[in-house]
This record gives structure tokens, sequence and C-alpha cells, in this order.
């Protein structure tokens, strides 16, 4: 009796793996021409994959992209956390994160592209961005600022509203590049925000 040659399981790493090019190649058709107008068909030949095999990992195209923006995300955290857990002056944490937060967006401008660039606002669609990608990155905000406050070495206020000023104020700053809307360098940006952010507008 003749058998049937056995098929091929698929291991945890080559799953992993084959996730992984279909993150990516959705990252960069997005990045070039937008999350809407990106096709599954595109992304699969992109990925080497079969365009039915992109709903064995994600349920629908925006869960692809809720977990792209969620991966990068996660990955900012670690780096955020490497570049200021060991500093334990506030108003240095506060420099660092700066500088930091610029330079990340500045060479990830993939991800910059499909969160602001062409993917539409749709509310639905922006919560959950936002919880996935900003609301642990403005607690860590909030974090430090009130850390500042108790070491007295940043004023009474609310942390809430100073976290999310100094977060509007990064990223306004990094989509007026992005856009061809300014002309000043990274560095540039880092500087005036940590004085501007830091010290105040007022003249001396």
């Amino acid at each position: 009796m003749k058998t049937l040659p056995k098929r091929r399981r698929r291991t945890k790493g080559s799953t992993v793996e084959t996730k992984q090019r279909i993150v990516d190649a959705a990252l960069a058709i997005a990045a070039a021409k937008g999350f809407e107008q990106a096709t599954t068909a595109e992304i699969a030949q992109q990925a080497g994959v079969a365009e039915g095999s992109i709903y064995n990992y994600f349920r629908t195209k925006d869960d692809l992209l809720i977990h792209m923006v969620g991966q990068y995300a996660s990955s900012f955290l670690r780096q955020l956390e490497d570049e200021v857990g060991e500093e334990q002056d506030a108003l240095k944490k506060l420099e660092r994160l700066i500088s930091f937060h610029i330079r990340f967006f500045t060479q990830e401008g993939n991800i910059f592209q499909v969160i602001y660039g062409k993917t539409p606002g749709t509310r639905v669609r922006m919560a959950r961005i936002i919880r996935v990608a900003i609301v642990p990155y403005v607690s860590i905000l909030e974090g430090i600022i009130g850390e500042g406050i108790r070491q007295g070495k940043i004023r009474k206020l609310n942390p809430q509203v100073a976290a999310s000023f100094l977060l509007g104020g990064m990223q306004l700053a990094l989509l007026r590049r992005f856009f061809d809307l300014a002309d000043y360098s990274p560095d540039d940006a880092i500087e005036h925000i940590r004085e501007v952010y830091l010290h105040g507008l007022a003249a001396k």
C-alpha cells in the first residue's frame, strides 16, 4: 500500500518569520502609497506568501495595521527605557527623552508616514492606534514629570497636561519636517524644544 508523503508542519520559527515578512511588506507598501491603497495581494506578493495566508495571522487588514504600529511602539518604548532608565535626575531624563524622540522618528520615516501621512484618521482606527502606541508613552512622560515635581525640580502642575504638551510639541516639530514645512534640523528641534519646555519662553 502506497503511503502518502507527510505534510510539513509549520514550525514556530517559520510562523514568526512569515508573520514578520507580512508586516514588513505592509509597512513598505503603506509608506509608499498609503495604507488604504495597499492591497492584500500586493502585500502577499512582496512578502512571498499566498494572499489567503495573510488571514492566518491577521483577522482583518486593520488588525495588520494595529499590529504593525504596536510592534514599533514596543520597540520605541524598549529603546526609550534603555536611554533614560538609569538617569536619576528628572530634568536630564527629559533632555534625553526629547533627543531620543526626535532622532527615532526622524530615522523611522516609514512608520511615521503610515500613521500620519496617508492613513485616514477614522475615529475607531485612531482610537486603537492611540491605545496601542500613545497612551503607554504618555504614561512614561507623566511619570518623569511627576518624579521631577517630587524632586522639587519641576513646578507643581498637572502631569497629564504637561506630558500632552511635550508630546504634542515634539510631534508637530517632526510633522513640519516630514511635510517639508520647516527648514530646521533634528538637532535644532532638540535644542529648542528642550529650551522652551525646560526653561520657558520668557526672556531672562
